[in-house]
């Protein structure tokens, strides 16, 4: 009778792979360790998901695990037990989300360099090399290079196979040393918070209620929505009645730059440890003592902090819940929030989804479970009106004189724009023509009139069309103008005012100094996009300014006036709520009811009037819809599998209604095309089914790469 073990390796492979357990291991490995086991020609580390004893040898041949990692992490059976349903649910490999888990040990990886020998060099220059071997020693000649360079310059897909035989004929070195991972930054800025009232009795009967939750180790979810100000006061007082147990708290944000309210909002707790993947080695090895000795138990942190391997977990806080930087493609693909909910579950702990304008599916849910604390808006104090234009009416009129006048009283000045460059396209004065990207066909930007235009997509650029080559009419900049346009208007019309502009990609301070000279009057406008708005401070600016916010509204999503009420909500948080500011929205839809309600911002009103319209529309939570995306080494490829796994949906689940396929570009990398379609069902009771049937589908075609998101 011999003992076996099922191992699952960091690659994009789903099955496991069975080892026979040698005898000298058999009492020292256990679930959740990491092993060295044979694959294919190399030694790989695997972790071991589950150990069983067999009378008799498999019917295959089985190797021997190799050794076992006594340095690395070890997981606990639980732990494990949850990193398999979420690996399930996201269709990805156990072994990727627990080295994704070991990331917060210090780590160390191998870096390989290969160098040509001397015996290499002169074959190499008497010529009795040709082909790509050629190729590889020609580029080693003089320099070390990577394996994964060389595959990159020469387009040599098996570029290993190739460097192990020049190395066994002697041509080559290849050498290999642990190396750390060094990256750096911090957040240490203090954020602005509104003087607070003290709890009402339903929300001090509401935070008890989850304390009690908290302690009977019982697992539910609960929905806390309202204004930042508001959520503040309400967590501040839950959190500080639980710091100080023997279990831990876990803060999930979408991004790094939203840690500065909540690390502001608990500084005081000396429980708290911030951690996320911008600490210095230093900063890491500090916080994983204080964490592993039990010093901290308060811990902060973005999606990945879902997987930490802490043990017991009572209570997991989800900021921000309708984010959608929560679910990745890129790298590995799972659910932060799907993670957060899974890990709370199998730790018999208490879930807060919070947010200022939370998922309207989230928000029905939970207040149909009697599980919502809607806490409120705050009373906007401060002037705000809508005006009927273009954003170039900033420029003109009374808009003008009241921008000159706060530059001249030394006020600070935000204005939020939609679009990125000089403006957003190129058109038609006469027939409306639009240029577009030959490759992608999507409109091309323009950096400024004259210039070239470009695809913000491949990167491709075309020369500017002095005519349309429809009607022969000369070209304009679109009417939506972008942030560089806005800032060269500026610049003319107040020539000694120092103007930022924050958007992705653009050179800016960073936030530290951006803040401190906002606080000092030394900048007195800033221009930005979505970019900016976690980037700034609440409270900050005395006249904000927003420009065309209704070109969202046209999005080809059932959420477009989700996306759009949740970016004028965030962007009212920065005007500062006192009598004399003021919060403008300039657009071509001044009745938008979306718009108007978002400026108040009354997300309740928003609420009734959506939820009405997708039970009209059958879009979640009425429907449950998912989005499957496909791709794979080639489009053809990802064409082929696609009409596969149609055909097998068609036949599986034909009550559900399927939208697409279509080509699109990956959201990630915009040089790479996917097949995305999405399935609509009726009711929720075939999920799980599905979910299996997807999984046994990347099982037998495990060179796809198949990505999924659910709005329930």
């Amino acid at each position: 009778m011999a003992y076996y073990c099922e191992v699952s390796f960091p690659l994009p492979l789903l099955q496991t792979f069975t080892y026979r357990l040698p005898e000298s291991l058999v009492n020292r490995v256990k679930v959740g360790d990491k092993v060295l086991a044979p694959f294919g020609s190399r030694q790989l580390a695997g972790y071991v998901l589950e150990i069983k004893q067999l009378e008799q040898e498999p019917a295959f041949k089985v190797k021997e695990i190799t050794d076992l990692r006594v340095n690395s992490s070890s997981f606990s059976a639980s732990f494990i037990s949850f990193i398999k349903e979420l690996a399930r649910k996201s269709l990805v490999s156990p072994g990727q989300l627990l080295d994704l888990a070991e990331v917060y040990e210090d780590q160390e990886v191998i870096k390989v360099m290969v160098k040509l020998t001397a015996e290499g060099q002169a074959r190499l220059e008497r010529g009795d090399i040709k082909g790509r071997k050629k190729e590889i020693l020609e580029l080693l000649k003089g320099r070390k290079l990577s394996p994964v360079y060389l595959k990159r310059k020469t387009g040599i897909k098996n570029i290993n196979s190739y460097l192990r035989v020049l190395k066994k004929d002697g041509l080559v070195d290849i050498e290999e040393k642990q190396v750390k991972k060094r990256k750096s930054s911090s957040i240490n800025q203090e954020v602005k918070i509104q003087l607070q009232l003290p709890l009402s009795l339903t929300e001090a009967q509401e935070i008890k209620q989850i304390i009690r939750k908290v302690r009977e180790k019982v697992y539910v979810e609960f929905l806390v929505a309202g204004s930042w100000s508001r959520r503040a006061r309400y967590f501040s007082e839950l959190i500080s009645s639980l710091v100080g147990q023997s279990n831990y708290i876990l803060i999930l944000v979408p991004e790094i730059q939203r840690m500065r309210r909540w690390q502001e909002l608990v500084k005081q707790q000396e429980e708290l440890v911030i951690f996320h993947s911008q600490l210095t080695p230093t900063q890491r090895r500090e916080a994983l003592r204080r964490i592993s000795s039990g010093r901290a138990r308060l811990i902060l942190g973005t999606r990945s902090l879902a997987l930490m391997p802490v043990e017991p977990v009572s209570l997991i806080i989800v900021d921000e819940e309708q984010d959608e930087l929560y679910y990745q493609t890129e790298g590995i693909p799972f659910d932060g929030k799907e993670a957060a909910r899974l890990r709370a579950k199998h730790e018999n702990g208490v879930l807060v989804l919070t947010s200022s304008c939370p998922e309207i599916s989230s928000y029905y849910w939970h207040e149909k479970a009697e599980t919502l604390l809607d806490l409120g808006q705050e009373k906007m104090v401060c002037d705000y009106q809508v005006q009927s234009g273009e954003g170039t009416q900033i420029f003109r009129s009374e808009l003008k004189d009241k921008l000159i006048d706060q530059v001249r009283e030394r006020k600070p000045v935000f204005i939020y724009v939609n679009k990125k460059g000089y403006a957003g396209y190129v058109q038609c004065a006469r027939c409306h023509f639009v240029p577009k990207c030959q490759q992608c066909q999507i409109a091309l930007s323009s950096n400024k009139p004259g210039q070239e235009l470009s695809c913000r997509y491949c990167g491709k650029t075309y020369p500017w069309p002095e005519k349309c080559p429809v009607c022969g009419q000369k070209m304009r900049v679109g009417r939506v103008k972008g942030s560089q346009y806005f800032k060269e208007e500026l610049a003319a019309l107040l020539p000694d005012t120092r103007i930022v502009v924050l958007e992705e990609g653009n050179d800016h301070p960073e936030e530290r100094a951006l803040h401190k000279a906002l606080s000092g009057r030394k900048i007195s406008i800033v221009v930005g996009t979505e970019y900016a708005l976690t980037r700034l401070w609440p409270l900050t600016f005395s006249l904000v300014l927003v420009v065309n916010p209704e070109i969202g509204l046209n999005l080809p999503d059932f959420r477009a006036s989700e996306m759009v009420f949740a970016k004028l909500s965030a962007v009212t948080e920065l005007v500062a709520n006192e009598k004399g500011s003021q919060f403008i929205v300039v657009t071509e839809l001044p009745d938008n009811a979306v718009l108007r309600l978002a400026i108040i911002p009354d997300y309740r009103g928003f609420y009734e009037r959506e939820i009405e319209i997708r039970k009209l529309l059958g879009y979640p939570p009425f429907c449950p819809l998912i989005n499957i995306n496909l791709s794979g080494n080639s489009i053809r490829s990802s064409a082929r599998l696609s009409r596969a796994l149609l055909e097998q949906m068609q036949k599986n689940f034909p009550e559900a209604e399927i939208i697409g396929p279509k080509v699109a570009r990956h959201f990630w990398h915009h040089q790479r095309k996917e097949i995305r379609f999405y399935l609509r069902f009726k009711e929720q009771s075939r999920l799980e089914e599905f979910i299996n049937f997807l999984y046994e589908f990347k099982l037998k075609y495990s060179s796809s790469r198949l990505s999924l998101k659910f709005w329930l």
